[in-house]
């Protein structure tokens, strides 16, 4: 009997590879005792399981009852045909949570991060490129803040000749719009950089924050260290708080942005790591050539966390995460893991248009390099 282990967010997924048999059961007693010390909850992968007994099903049981004290949950899937017609037979499901695939698991346990900052395609804009709105901050209850609904239909994304890094541009004779500053908005008096439509929902014409009390009690308390972060960058006018930004107003926003995402990604908010990854490879735009690197390990680190946590992200952030780990690795010279990124971008293979203009990216990187 063989075992694989993977953290799938909130859960341990173990695969069982061989036959749960009374013979062969206690290599995976002596699993299930280690994992039982764990504080994630706990799933089998049976794909690759061809056989199970009597001792093998009281086991599961037994786990099953042992988690629910630990409120921990426990469930299976990729069930064979052969298997999964035994546990209907002594009808399995009534204490375990059985699932046929994988995906059935993921859509049921998994929580995907809704991180497309753009509402949704039916949003009636009357033509322009973007909505104005009129935003109340979340922390300070500031009033009468700049911020902008974009119209992404208007927009595609291509690679600048002179630059590795995505851009947008207007479609069908649109003007350009700098798609990323944009969903930025930075608070007047205290400093909370955000982009805003991920934090807020546009409900009958309103933006209602969508932070919880501990998040907007942390961000607040943390305003002193925004503001020195602003010391001597001048930026000493409201209107340099909101779009549009010259290059040197921009590595500023995307500052003032990354920390109010770090802040939120201290209390667990998942949806920072996406931030934080962006921003970072944003600021490596507009900083000194000394600090490059940095950004850009910093962004690495961040879409890393991504990449080992794929089914809770939207399609299109796991496509821009693939190009730039193997943007990322080029530049840090991690050559072989910048070769498994490419194939792994390669085997994902997604219909959507901006998964071929991604790919041709990156492997355009490794052509030249």
């Amino acid at each position: 009997m063989q075992f694989t282990f993977l953290e799938e967010n909130d859960f341990i997924i173990l695969g069982i590879k061989g036959e749960v048999r009374v013979s062969t059961i206690l290599p995976l007693k002596k699993e299930f005792q280690t994992l039982m010390l764990e504080e994630k909850h706990l799933a089998l992968d049976l794909e690759e399981l061809k056989a199970i007994d009597s001792s093998g099903i009281s086991l599961f049981v037994n786990i099953f009852k042992k988690l629910e004290t630990q409120k921990r949950t426990f469930c299976i899937y990729n069930i064979p045909p052969p298997i999964q017609k035994i546990f209907k037979e002594i009808n399995l499901s009534q204490f375990i949570r059985l699932y046929g695939t994988r995906e059935d698991f993921i859509q049921e346990n998994v929580k995907v991060i809704e991180d497309d900052p753009f509402p949704p395609a039916d949003y009636n804009f009357n033509g322009k490129l973007f909505k104005p709105m009129t935003l109340k901050c979340e922390l300070c209850s500031s009033e009468n803040i700049k911020g902008f609904m974009l119209n992404k239909a208007t927009q595609e994304l291509y690679f600048p000749e002179d630059d590795i890094i995505p851009a947008w541009q207007g479609k069908k004779g649109n003007n350009d719009l700098d798609i990323f500053a944009m969903q930025i908005t930075i608070c007047p008096l205290c400093y909370f950089a955000t982009r805003h439509l991920n934090y807020f929902t546009d409900l009958k014409g309103e933006f209602v924050s969508v932070l919880d009390e501990k998040e907007r009690y942390a961000l607040t308390r943390e305003a002193s260290t925004r503001k020195r972060m602003l010391s001597g960058a001048n930026m000493d006018s409201m209107d340099k708080f909101f779009p549009p930004f010259s290059s040197s107003e921009a590595y500023w926003v995307y500052l003032l942005a990354e920390e109010s995402a770090h802040s939120l990604f201290r209390l667990e908010n998942r949806l920072a790591t996406f931030d934080m990854a962006q921003y970072n490879m944003q600021i490596s735009r507009f900083c000194g050539e000394r600090e490059h690197l940095d950004y850009i390990r910093k962004a690495y680190m961040w879409y890393a966390e991504i990449h080992k946590n794929q089914s809770r992200f939207a399609p299109l952030t796991v496509i821009e995460t693939y190009y730039y780990l193997c943007l990322a690795s080029q530049k840090l010279k991690r050559v072989k893991d910048g070769e498994r990124f490419l194939t792994e971008f390669r085997d994902l293979n997604t219909p959507f248009p901006e998964y071929r203009l991604y790919l041709t990216a990156a492997e355009r990187l490794y052509a030249d390099s």
